[in-house]
């Protein structure tokens, strides 16, 4: 059975072929539009895998995943409401009903 970590790399891989592939459709075809949505289609399924690997192995997360990640967390849990620090991802001064 192949490792989370395996896979994981694998789908990095996937993701930026996808992602240069839609560059080079867009760039120098005549391909029609809807094939390089269909390229961030399947981009965006990609990444829906990869957010399950991040639930099992939260590890392999990149740490800008990681920070995001956890403003989430805060918000969901109510800790960033009414800070005017910026810590909840907004603008410094501005509180949480602002941001």
């Amino acid at each position: 059975m192949a490792k989370l970590d395996n896979i994981h790399s694998k789908l990095l891989q996937a993701a930026s072929l996808l992602d240069e592939a839609a560059r080079d459709m867009r760039d120098g075809t005549r391909m029609p539009p809807e094939y390089v949505a269909k390229i961030g289609a399947a981009m965006a399924e990609v990444m829906m895998v990869r957010h399950q690997i991040y639930v099992l192995r939260p590890d392999l997360m990149p740490a800008y995943l990681r920070s995001a990640d956890s403003i989430a967390a805060d918000d969901a849990d109510g800790a960033s409401v009414g800070k005017s620090d910026g810590a909840a991802g907004g603008k410094s001064g501005q509180t949480g009903k602002d941001a």
